[in-house]
């Protein structure tokens, strides 16, 4: 519990921020006693806190009242006789003044991250000064209180409003003194939340005198309410909880709570000083007890439970005889049981706050006298800041986000810094960093450093932000002949540098080995794989490329096929055919070649359907079949036609039959034959004398037509017939035509 809590109402600030305890020390412990007190230097043990002197304004006296998850501090110090409130943080101690006049006093009780402080400042009022609810952002004090008002009865002054705590969203609590409404003579002091300069009212259903004393991240509120003896309460999205009070007790005050909701402050019995120091949580309030003595009190509690505040060791110590404890892991311990660097000399007075990074500030009594405000950072080898993950070489994808989270800790107040090529970043100071939505452009070398009191250390990678491989133009498929080159290119994009290798398939694509140089082949980590000569081996081969780059996503080719192979020749033409009509003709070709040729015979220039083997066959050929044939021979390699003729003979045929004649004695006579067939036509005229039974060719009568000079009566009866021949050798006998002469 802050100790300022328990001043009356009616005692000016400089009074507030002077009263103190009185210590408990033990430079020469009694027997039997605890032998509690100040610890002396040790460096052959590593101290469990080094001690801080926050030192003074002007006038030596100070009070460190506030503390903040980052490590600054508020307060209280004199200032010319005054005091006035006051920030802390590295060694540097400010004057905050006071609201409007640097002659008035004033206070810091809260400070969050941003530094924004709370308290209370004196101010002018006719007839004197009193002091209000004040807020400075470092800009100046904003007034956030009520007026002071003077009670009808008696005429004194009285104070008018104090914030007590801010949470990291900028959420104040406090107390503020107004005039009971039914009388206008009776002073009700209620609890108010102030969010975004605005002043509410919590509920007067808490009772006549109530206070905010604490206020967590999730806008949870604490304090006390008084019916007819104070009361601790939780505020709770608009609702009150009375948190009610230890076994035996009709007294309690929250004075913390902490972002989990657990709640501290003490319990106990109007009738006596005896208290308790609480913890609430979950609806169960748990008695933590004293140092020994009758009363503890709390002052705050952080995330981790660990709460301090002030307790008495002895039963029979008066209510005064207080030394500062902390409650941590179920075990209160005075803090001077610790061993403590640098408290030499110094005697610990109070311990008003702790902070989530186990920071404690307080009051401590100076060698010379004076009173000062301290701070307490828990030591350990870890004290400085270190990177427990450092950061690795990273790979990305464009497009792509990034979340680095090194894990660093540290004694607070720790500073972090992220670099890119040695530059800082602009607002890259988290312990977390990340990037969306990346391009190439993001590729860099990025740094942390993370420092505090203590050293400093840092982090650094390679951030690498690629496009993949993407195949733009294919190889393609090629046929060569055996000792021609063959090459194979893909053309890739993506980031630079691009890797190659080209792999073979030769059992149509089922496995795929990666191809080597040498043999004759170059190339197999490029964009163009050559093959200077190739073998008929490699024929029917396929090939691929696989292109890869620090994506580590690689880009196949589709398979292509190396046809290897010689052109056509051919061996054994088809031969010319001379054929009789009505014979079968066949004309065969022979070739050689790889792959082998395939056939088109052509009658003429006319493509014949179907005659696509090495022989063409024509059956009972005619006159009209005779033609010029050819066959186009061709692989993937070459093409070329052999020729060759069919000649058909017809054989002759009679078509005009020779005529009988009657002629006179004397007279020639005639006969003529006229035939058809292809040429050359032969003729040869026979003579018969008797009756057609034997022939007998006639000396020179090979002509179409036989002629006799001069007949006589002994030719009469005499029978002609004519035998018509040609290349056929299928003579064709004309009818016998019969000679009279009378």
């Amino acid at each position: 519990m802050n100790i300022r809590q328990w001043i009356p109402h009616g005692l000016a600030v400089a009074l507030l921020l002077l009263l103190t305890v009185r210590s408990y020390s033990s430079d020469t412990p009694a027997a039997g006693d605890s032998g509690v007190g100040d610890v002396a230097d040790s460096p052959a043990v590593a101290p469990d806190y080094v001690f801080t002197d926050i030192g003074a304004l002007t006038d030596g006296t100070s009070n460190a009242l506030g503390i903040s998850s980052t490590g600054h501090v508020t307060g209280s110090a004199n200032f010319n006789g005054v005091s006035h409130a006051m920030t802390y943080f590295s060694g540097v101690i400010t004057d905050l003044g006071a609201l409007g006049n640097n002659s008035l006093g004033s206070t810091g009780n809260g400070i969050n991250a941003a530094g924004t402080v709370v308290g209370a400042s004196d101010y002018d009022v006719a007839g004197g000064s009193n002091f209000t609810a004040v807020v400075n952002n470092g800009k100046g004090y904003v007034n956030i209180g009520v007026d002071a008002v003077v009670q009808a009865s008696s005429g004194n002054l009285y104070p008018g409003s104090e914030c007590m705590a801010i949470n990291e969203s900028g959420a104040v609590v406090g107390y503020a003194q107004i005039l009971e409404l039914k009388t206008s003579t009776k002073l009700d002091t209620l609890p108010f939340v102030n969010v975004g300069g605005k002043s509410t009212y919590l509920a007067n259903m808490l009772g006549q005198t109530s206070e905010a004393l604490a206020i967590n991240n999730l806008g949870q509120i604490v304090g006390y309410s008084t019916t007819d003896y104070k009361h601790a309460f939780l505020y709770s999205k608009g609702a009150v909880t009375q948190l009610g009070g230890l076994p035996g007790s009709n007294f309690s005050v929250a004075s913390g709570i902490n972002d989990s909701g657990e709640i501290t402050g003490e319990s106990g019995s109007s009738n006596t000083t005896a208290r308790d120091v609480f913890s609430y949580k979950n609806g169960v309030m748990t008695d933590l007890g004293t140092l020994g003595g009758q009363v503890a009190e709390a002052s705050g509690i952080n995330n981790n439970g660990d709460i301090v505040g002030n307790s008495n060791l002895f039963f029979t110590d008066s209510y005064s005889n207080l030394v500062p404890f902390l409650y941590t892991n179920g075990t209160m311990t005075p803090l001077s049981n610790y061993n403590i660097s640098g408290l030499s000399g110094y005697t610990l007075q109070t311990a008003n706050a702790i902070n989530n990074a186990g920071q404690i500030i307080g009051q401590a009594l100076a060698p010379g006298g004076q009173l000062h405000a301290y701070l307490l950072t828990p030591f350990s080898e870890s004290i400085a800041p270190q990177i427990s993950s450092p950061l690795t070489n990273t790979v990305k994808l464009k497009g792509q986000s990034i979340t680095l989270t090194p894990a660093i800790s540290g004694s607070n107040p720790l500073k972090i810094q992220w670099y890119k090529n040695g530059a800082a970043i602009a607002g890259a100071t988290n312990a977390t960093f990340s990037l969306g939505n990346m391009t190439t452009a993001n590729t860099g070398n990025y740094a942390v450093v993370a420092s505090n009191q203590v050293g400093a250390v840092g982090s650094n990678m390679t951030l690498t932000v690629v496009v993949p491989p993407a195949i733009s133009k294919p190889p393609v498929s090629l046929a060569v002949a055996v000792g021609k080159a063959a090459k194979f290119t893909a053309v890739v994009t993506g980031t630079a540098p691009l890797t190659y290798q080209w792999q073979v398939s030769t059992d149509g694509g089922s496995s795929w080995t990666n191809v080597t140089n040498g043999n004759g082949t170059t190339g197999a980590t490029t964009a163009t794989l050559t093959i200077a000569s190739a073998i008929q081996g490699l024929n029917s081969n396929q090939y691929r490329c696989s292109v890869n780059n620090a994506a580590n996503l690689p880009a196949i080719t589709t398979p292509v096929t190396l046809s290897v192979g010689s052109a056509p020749k051919i061996t054994t033409p088809p031969s010319n055919l001379t054929l009789v009509q009505g014979q079968d003709a066949s004309f065969t070709v022979s070739v050689s070649g790889f792959p082998e040729p395939t056939f088109q015979w052509l009658e003429g220039k006319t493509v014949l359907t179907g005659q696509t083997s090495a022989t063409l066959n024509r059956t009972s050929v005619q006159a009209a079949d005779a033609n010029t044939y050819s066959v186009v021979v061709t692989n993937a390699f070459g093409s070329l036609t052999a020729k060759a003729s069919l000649v058909v003979i017809v054989p002759a045929q009679i078509t005009t039959q020779p005529a009988s004649a009657t002629v006179v004695a004397g007279k020639g006579a005639k006969f003529t034959v006229v035939a058809s067939g292809s040429a050359k036509l032969t003729y040869q005229w026979q003579m018969s004398a008797d009756g057609g039974n034997s022939w007998n060719a006639i000396t020179k009568a090979t002509a179409s037509s036989y002629s006799i000079a001069k007949t006589t009566n002994g030719m009469s009866g005499q029978q002609f017939r004519c035998i018509v021949n040609n290349a056929a050798a299928a003579p064709a006998t004309s009818n016998a035509a019969t000679l009279t002469v009378n």
